[in-house]
């Protein structure tokens, strides 16, 4: 999606220079951009975050034991060069 951005304002640029939109036109329709892709972040962060908020609850949820566990399989994940 970034190289589609990336190219919306490439194309806003080129029609500015061109003649096609005028400078106050493009930087609107640029304005219009930036607003859409802060939207889609928002987004992806609302999603991140109920996806961190469910996990914290999992572990509140853990004894002792199955933390240690859990944190063994980190670990062991992490030296295996995984993810954690």
């Amino acid at each position: 999606e970034d190289g589609g951005a990336a190219h919306v304002i490439s194309s806003i640029v080129e029609a500015i220079a061109t003649g096609e939109l005028t400078p106050s036109d493009g930087a609107r329709i640029a304005g219009t951009v930036g607003q859409y892709l802060r939207a889609q972040e928002v987004g992806e962060l609302e999603a991140r975050i109920a996806n961190l908020e469910g996990q914290q609850s999992r572990v509140a949820g853990m004894g002792d034991e199955q933390l240690i566990a859990t944190a063994r399989r980190i670990i062991a994940r992490q030296d295996e060069g995984g993810e954690g």
